[in-house]
């Protein structure tokens, strides 16, 4: 497997259809998404 594309989002992101479009472009055939970290307070 080859990586094609990395792409990072941000918290409280609701709208990902740039992404997805990216995705799309790129032929994707697998995604990992490995969470996000909460930051401390």
């Amino acid at each position: 497997m080859k990586e094609v594309m990395d792409e990072s989002i941000t918290v409280g992101d609701q709208d990902f259809t740039a992404l997805v479009s990216k995705l799309k472009q790129a032929r994707v055939e697998a995604i990992f998404f490995g969470g996000y970290q909460r930051k401390r307070r």
